[in-house]
């Protein structure tokens, strides 16, 4: 049977053919002839008829979809060479009465030319100077043609066909050079919407192109070139555009605010009503800093985008020592204004509770407005960030490396600030660096990153370079200087996404798995059983290292009270690893204890730096035979058996700008793909799905048309096709844009001032005055880019993304080939 529908497709295949291209050999046969079964049984215009003088058409529409699937079997490209329209009283109307569909090499080259940004006829040849270079075209006077007009039937009836192709020879195969039959089939095919979210996680448009390759085994069976899907992305990023990247941007926290009325969000605009600065928190991180708030870094060195917008976060660390994203923003400027109104704003989003602690860098300006927007909070300095100025401040010197861990071990050695005082001072006179002023800077302004003069505080280990690398790796991969505004919120959320389901997995695991127990302490089964695993894995630490803790003597200074000394090593970090390794160094440490109360305190001060249980008390506690660890040495923050509020807040990290069809279709595609998983097994399971589909195809096809019947008599159907809840989320969130307070353009707000903060905004003077006056829709300038030139004080004004956009898309305006009839 398999044979002889063979010999039918290759009779019907000759006779198609004949008259119109030369003949090919086998090979080339029996490859069309294998295209032509892979793709018979999911597209019906492998079998379309030649045309004929007296075939007829319900519409124009028909005639043009039909000679198009025709030229796309055939291997050529069509155009609509003509159209003519009826006339009444002397005018054209729009009701077609004739027209000519022509092969795409209709025509002379040198009669076509480029005036005013189109492509005109012009009946002489053009004059080509001898210093022109000469062009390629495919233009080559092919006369194949068909012309069709409405008979006494009012049915389109072709009345010339011409179908032999002159001084080209289209073939089959060619079709999927042609760009228009390559873009129907990235609409036609879910190519498109697999290359968009490819390219939004992150994917090069080499390897997705290179994908699709072998998905389709081989270039032959793709129609679609690396071109073809960088255009795509290229075109989808123009239309997000097209207002404006700010009010994309803008646009797409609207969308936000709509699918949770936590979400905060506010900007500010220059007096041109430039965007200027921009700040949002989702509803999950204003949870989070409920419960994580107490230690805050803020890191603005991170990159500065397209826009020359610098990308600043606050940044915490939850129960499990992980990275949590506690707001970020967009800003103009790394001045003192700047910083007050974003501190101000980020305070008035977390309802005015300020941080025990906040980490920055040396940011003169930063320091200056934390001490007026947060004067409570203890201000300290990352070490990371001064570490990594070492070797542009001092690489200059030839004993650069000798001093560089000479002073590294004075800052992470020195138990006291006396200790650290003497040793500074020493490297500092042993290798005369008493004129360097930066190091003299460092040593004057040492209370705000020292590590000795900060034991007694809280910073959950945020003190460490490897809190600002993670914050680094935190957008790594969704986040770039290449990512415009518009495409910042969805990259934002896309971030957001990995993050929280890694803590839905560490928060499953601590759960699901248990870790043995490496010594006998009662203290660590008990640990074991409330605090999450990476906080258990500390503690192990410390109880193994109670092995090192040498009792030396006791003394009585009180009531009930002891103080122990205790002899213990040294541990020290190396620069290859990020473990702290054991030295041959001994230090005696004190521990009080109270005998009644049970109460107890260390001089090393890891407990009140860390908020982890620390060696020595657990050696003190085991000497008195204490088997239950007090309450105050087991934090909440570290906790595993307690619900949290920011795990159970509602936040959809998808992408809001999905229409109610295309989630309908993802809904679709997923149960198809696991169809077809099951039905590409066995050869029968293709004829009994293509059954199926062609009767879903029908039933598809009647609701559909009942639905827009229904509509056009006047009476929808309970069932539209595009919901739009959306739409009036979105319209009203807009207009609550409206109704938030004005603030002089450059001025901070007011924290006092009773202002809603979920979903709210901020803008200046001039765009409410815009508002006020009946506009319904936000308008915001792009960020106006200032490039400071060499040797001068002022700046050169660089275009905005839109303005680049317009531009570009005048030079390149042009129209389709088209002439009167």
């Amino acid at each position: 049977m398999e044979e002889s529908m063979r010999d039918g497709m290759l009779l019907d295949l000759n006779y198609s053919w004949d008259g119109c291209i030369e003949p090919i050999d086998d090979v080339q046969m029996c490859q069309a002839l294998t295209t032509n079964e892979i793709r018979s049984d999911i597209n019906s215009e492998s079998n379309v008829k030649d045309p004929e003088v007296g075939m007829t058409f319900p519409s124009w529409d028909a005639v043009d979809s039909y000679y198009h699937a025709y030229g796309k079997q055939r291997g050529f490209g069509v155009i609509r060479a003509a159209v003519s329209y009826k006339q009444k009283g002397g005018t054209s109307t729009r009701e077609k009465r004739a027209g000519i569909w022509r092969c795409d090499c209709w025509g002379k080259p040198d009669k076509r030319r480029v005036s005013k940004g189109k492509r005109v006829v012009v009946q002489s040849p053009i004059q080509r100077s001898p210093t022109n270079k000469t062009t390629s075209s495919k233009k080559c006077e092919c006369p194949a043609m068909v012309y069709a007009k409405p008979n006494k039937c009012n049915e389109w009836e072709l009345c010339t066909v011409v179908l032999e192709h002159k001084n080209h020879t289209p073939t089959p195969s060619k079709s999927r050079h042609i760009p228009k039959y390559r873009n129907e089939e990235l609409n036609k095919s879910n190519v498109a919407r697999n290359l968009f979210n490819a390219n939004a996680a992150g994917v090069s448009i080499a390897k997705i192109h290179r994908t699709l390759v072998m998905e389709r085994n081989g270039f032959e069976n793709l129609g679609v070139s690396e071109r073809d899907v960088r255009n795509v992305i290229d075109k989808k990023r123009r239309l997000k555009m097209e207002g404006g990247d700010a009010n994309a941007m803008l646009e797409h926290f609207d969308k936000m605010v709509a699918d949770n009325q936590n979400f905060y969000h506010r900007y500010r605009l220059d007096d041109d009503g430039n965007l200027k600065d921009v700040m949002c928190v989702d509803a999950r991180c204003r949870a989070a800093y409920e419960e994580f708030g107490d230690v805050v870094s803020f890191d603005s060195t991170y990159l500065t985008n397209k826009s020359e917008l610098p990308f600043t976060n606050f940044v915490g660390v939850n129960h499990h020592g992980q990275t949590i994203l506690l707001g970020c923003a967009l800003v103009s400027h790394e001045d003192v204004e700047t910083f007050t109104w974003l501190f101000s704003t980020w305070m008035l989003c977390m309802n005015g509770k300020a941080p025990g602690g906040i980490l920055t860098d040396q940011d003169a300006a930063m320091r200056k407005a934390l001490s007026v927007v947060m004067p409570q909070s203890r201000h300290r300095w990352c070490i990371w960030h001064i570490l990594k100025k070492f070797s542009e401040k001092l690489g200059m010197y030839s004993n650069y490396k000798d001093f560089k861990s000479e002073l590294l071990h004075a800052i992470y050695d020195s138990f006291t600030e006396e200790e650290f005082e003497k040793n500074w001072t020493s490297v500092i006179m042993m290798y005369e660096l008493q004129e360097n002023q930066w190091l003299s800077g460092l040593f004057d302004e040492r209370e705000m990153w020292v590590p000795a003069y900060m034991r007694h505080l809280f910073w959950a280990g945020m003190k460490t370079t490897q809190r600002s690398e993670s914050i680094h790796s935190f957008f790594d991969g969704y986040v770039s200087k290449t990512t415009r505004l518009c495409e910042f919120p969805q990259q934002y959320s896309y971030a957001m996404e990995v993050r929280a389901n890694e803590e839905k997995e560490a928060d499953a695991n601590c759960w699901k798995y248990t870790r043995t127990l490496l010594t006998a302490f009662p203290f660590e089964a008990q640990f074991r059983d409330v605090y999450t695993d990476a906080k258990f894995k500390e503690v192990q630490v410390q109880c193994s290292r109670v092995l090192y803790v040498t009792p030396l003597e006791k003394r009585v200074v009180g009531d009930n009270v002891v103080e122990n000394l205790l002899e213990d090593i040294v541990y020290t970090r190396t620069k290859k690893k990020r473990e702290e390794i054991a030295t041959m160094k001994r230090r005696t440490y004190c521990v009080w204890f109270d005998i009644a109360s049970h109460e107890s305190g260390c001089e090393c001060k890891h407990f009140e730096c860390y908020g982890i249980m620390c060696r020595h008390l657990i050696k003190v506690y085991y000497m008195y035979n204490v088997e239950h660890v007090p309450s105050k040495f087991i934090l909440r923050r570290w906790r595993k058996d307690i619900q949290r509020k920011h795990m159970v807040v509602k936040v959809a990290y998808h992408d809001l700008s999905k229409t109610a069809q295309v989630q309908r279709f993802d809904k679709l595609m997923v149960e198809f793909e696991r169809v077809c998983l099951k039905a590409s097994l066995l050869d029968v399971n293709i004829h009994t799905c293509m059954e199926l589909i062609q009767l879903m195809d029908l039933r598809v096809e009647e609701n559909n048309t009942k639905f827009y019947e229904s509509a056009r008599a006047g009476h929808p159907s309970s069932v539209t096709p595009e919901s739009t809840s959306n739409g009036v989320a979105v319209t009203s969130a807009s207009a609550n844009r409206s109704l938030n307070y004005e603030v002089v353009p450059g001025g901070t707000p007011n924290p006092d001032q009773s202002t809603p903060c979920q979903g709210s905004t901020m803008r200046t003077q001039n765009e409410t005055a815009s508002t006020s006056k009946g506009t319904t829709s936000h308008s915001v300038g792009d960020p106006v880019l200032w490039r400071k030139k060499k040797g001068s004080k002022g700046g050169v004004r660089l275009q905005s993304a839109a303005e680049k956009a317009i531009s570009k898309k005048k030079k390149k305006s042009s129209t389709n080939e088209q002439a009167e009839w």
